[in-house]
């Protein structure tokens, strides 16, 4: 999987075409949510999240990862899949002015997700040390243990598929 300026332009043009639509649901448990089944980013509210904050705009960064895995077909599991998403949230959030990580909401995900992003903030600071665009595969497969020890992934197998079938 290789994640690129170039895949969320991907993503842009299919959200300008309409190959990929954006939708209000309440219904939702996190802020956004990227349904590959309905070339979908369902996202909690416009009227009760401020998208124009960065941490907000991260966290559509992040489903964004999961459409450019559908608009490729990559195969890939659920676990790398977020993996990948958390670590380009971070990265987000690193590239922004404030240079902040993420806030952290307080609830039962506090350290399960606080341990993700510290491990997203060490993959960061080894890519920017060794001008690699290339995260060494011990370090994902870390990243991927602390995904999956999160709450809502500990039911998610190991070897589980992300569904990725096209747009």
């Amino acid at each position: 999987m290789h994640i690129s300026a170039d895949q969320f332009k991907k993503v842009a043009q299919a959200l300008d075409s309409g190959k990929i639509t954006v939708e209000s649901d309440r219904g939702l448990e996190t802020d956004a949510k990227y349904d590959p089944d309905k070339n979908c980013i369902n996202v909690l509210s416009f009227n009760t999240v401020d998208y124009s904050h960065a941490d907000s705009k991260g966290i559509l960064v992040h489903e964004a990862v999961h459409a450019i895995i559908d608009i490729n077909q990559w195969d890939v599991t659920q676990i790398s899949s977020e993996a990948a998403g958390y670590l380009a949230q971070v990265m987000y959030r690193r590239l922004c002015a404030d240079n902040m990580v993420p806030r952290v909401k307080s609830n039962l995900f506090v350290v399960p997700l606080a341990n993700v992003f510290d491990k997203c903030l060490s993959i960061i600071e080894t890519l920017n040390r060794t001008r690699s665009s290339t995260v060494p595969l011990a370090d994902c497969n870390e990243l991927r243990q602390r995904v999956h020890c999160m709450q809502q992934y500990e039911s998610v197998t190991m070897t589980e598929k992300q569904t990725a079938n096209g747009i």
